[in-house]
């Protein structure tokens, strides 16, 4: 072993083991950076002036922030660091951060000065940043300090671990010299100021996941001292989709009126048990899926099956499309499937943005119907089926995992049947990674059977792959 190598694997110890470096794992640096003290000119809720950031060409703003990268945020081992295309505002409050419009040119400009592999723009899923564990870094302008002709600056960088580490923002002072911006010294900064909700606060994938799980075990709960019909009327949105015989009704009205055509409803019971779900990674929107059971005013009770997309509103979640079919009676397992977890941090497109990722599902599930006519029904089921994919297929459980759903299909349908489909309507989440298809399933050119597919992606530049249906 070489003495660099040993110098090199005892400065990495000591930087996991929280020793003479006194940073997080999230702060890597191979050179101790000193502290500077609070300026006591200088508001903790601003971090500069337009004025001040305009002061720099903006070459040498770019390359002074890939300095910081290169010399405090360097990706160590298997790591990536993610660049936000938002920048931090220059007022320094939650409120003033959440206004800030993306520049995807800048998050662009930024990775590729720093020369690192493993430095990606965020709205970007460069194949060498994918599946890794790390953070996203969001940047202030650098803001210029003295005179017209200073050498001296002022950046901020917010950091926002993905799977560990300590999130926080850094105030860094830095200097020019021999035409080098270099890092002279940081400072740690307290929490920046509400005033309002931020909605673009990065979102725990996993606790959101289990919320909104909870919220359906909830209502589920609730159900047992209720009717069928107002059960199920209480978890959803004014604007709900249900299918219904005939096919999907629109409007809570609607759908509580297509329920309480059946005269046993109003008088029925219903239970059910969620096995499985996720959120979209700004936790807006969710799904879930399990067993329900309907007991009649008689006794006799029809097993079933059911799935939601579900969205987040000021009273919690609500369901904006569902779904229940019927189901043979017979023992089920009802342990919790493994939920979906979103990636963390992505960035919250606008409104053009998100009609574009709405365009994309669109795509993607008119490219499945047309890849069935040449593939085959069960290959193009498996061909976009994510890996933890699951179907309400025609037995008792649920059929999971493409493969098995993509056999399942095959056994359910004559061959020579001509079957297409395509969509009428699509939601999808601000974040580009959860979204619902509705539309219309045609037979043979005659028959036509509703259907409502839930797809999922981990990055917005990732194709889409249906995950429940």
């Amino acid at each position: 072993m070489t003495k660099s190598f040993r110098l090199l694997n005892i400065a990495w110890v000591a930087l996991m083991s929280g020793g003479c470096f006194q940073t997080a794992v999230t702060r890597e640096t191979l050179r101790p950076i000193p502290e500077h003290a609070v300026r006591a000119d200088k508001s903790p809720d601003v971090r500069g002036t337009a004025q001040a950031s305009h002061r720099l060409p903006e070459d040498q703003q770019i390359e002074m922030i890939a300095q910081v990268v290169r010399v405090f945020y360097r990706p160590l081992m298997a790591q990536a660091r993610w660049i936000d295309p938002r920048p931090l505002a220059h007022d320094r409050t939650r409120l003033a951060d959440s206004a800030s419009a993306p520049d995807p040119d800048w998050a662009i400009a930024i990775s590729q000065a720093t020369g690192l592999r493993r430095v990606c723009p965020l709205d970007e899923a460069n194949a060498q940043c994918q599946g890794r564990e790390g953070g996203v870094l969001r940047f202030s302008a650098p803001y210029v300090v003295g005179g017209p002709r200073s050498d001296s600056a002022l950046i901020y960088v917010d950091y926002t671990p993905r799977s560990y580490g300590v999130a926080g923002e850094i105030e860094f002072f830095m200097a020019r010299r021999d035409s080098v911006w270099q890092i002279v010294s940081r400072r740690a900064m307290p929490a920046a100021k509400a005033e309002g909700t931020r909605p673009t606060d990065v979102v725990d994938t996993q606790r959101a996941a289990e919320e909104l799980l909870a919220a359906d075990r909830a209502f589920a709960t609730a159900a047992v001292n209720t009717d069928l019909v107002t059960a199920l009327g209480n978890m959803f949105v004014a604007n709900v989709m249900m299918q219904a015989p005939g096919g999907f009704v629109r409007g809570r009205d609607a759908a509580i009126a297509a329920l309480t055509a059946s005269a046993d409803n109003p008088r029925s019971k219903i239970t059910w048990t969620p096995l499985g779900g996720g959120t979209s990674s700004g936790g807006t929107d969710g799904f879930t899926y399990g067993y329900v059971t309907v007991t009649r005013p008689d006794g006799t009770t029809q097993p079933g099956k059911y799935v939601a997309y579900w969205v987040r509103q000021p009273l919690g979640w609500r369901i904006a499309v569902y779904r229940r079919v019927p189901r043979p009676a017979g023992d089920v397992a009802l342990t919790p499937h493994t939920l979906s977890v979103a990636t963390r941090a992505l960035p919250a497109g606008d409104s053009a943005t998100v009609q574009r990722y709405a365009d994309e599902l669109s795509l993607a599930e008119h490219t499945f119907s047309r890849e069935a006519q040449s593939l085959g029904l069960g290959a193009a089921f498996a061909k976009f089926g994510a890996p933890a994919a699951v179907n309400v297929g025609n037995g008792a459980e649920f059929v999971r995992g493409p493969e098995a759903i993509g056999r399942s299909i095959d056994a359910g349908w004559t061959p020579g049947a001509k079957v297409e489909w395509g969509p009428n309507e699509v939601i999808v989440a601000r974040t580009g990674d959860l979204g619902v298809t509705i539309g219309t399933i045609r037979i043979d050119g005659t028959r036509e059977v509703p259907f409502f597919t839930i797809w999922r992606r981990n990055w917005p530049s990732d194709p889409w792959r249906y995950i429940a249906e």
